[in-house]
This record gives structure tokens, C-alpha cells and sequence, in this order.
């Protein structure tokens, strides 16, 4: 079973290095650069995974993951 997950971070070179360490370590790896994306990318992908910033414009991460939930 391949190991997925979904990076939501608003900065773009957090996400791209995360991603680029997690894949490293055999992970496929999505990302969205905003809750509102996230929650569109776990719309059409099941990840069982998902990591967030806290602080992001338009929707905090606490209120993602509660969209997640």
C-alpha cells in the first residue's frame, strides 16, 4: 500500500520542501497552497494523512481540519 499524504501550507517553499523530504522517504505526496484547495484535493484523492499550517489566509487549519473531520 502506498503511503499518501496532504501537505496544506500557504507558503510554497515550506510545502515544496516538505514534500521533497517526505517523497524522498517514499511518500506520494499532494499539496494545496490553501484550505479551500485541500479540502478540493480530498474531494477527488483518498489520503488517509493530512498536515497543516495553523495560520493561513481565508481558513485557518484548525477550521480545515474541522472541514477534514
Amino acid at each position: 500500500m502506498e503511503k499518501t499524504l496532504l501537505i496544506v501550507d500557504d507558503e510554497t517553499n515550506i510545502g515544496s520542501s516538505l514534500k521533497r523530504s517526505l517523497s524522498l522517504a517514499g511518500y506520494k505526496v499532494f499539496t494545496a497552497t490553501s484550505g479551500e484547495e485541500g479540502l478540493a484535493i480530498l474531494e477527488r484523492n483518498a489520503i488517509p494523512v493530512v498536515m497543516s499550517d495553523q495560520l493561513m489566509p481565508h481558513m485557518t487549519g484548525a477550521e480545515f481540519l474541522t472541514k477534514v473531520k
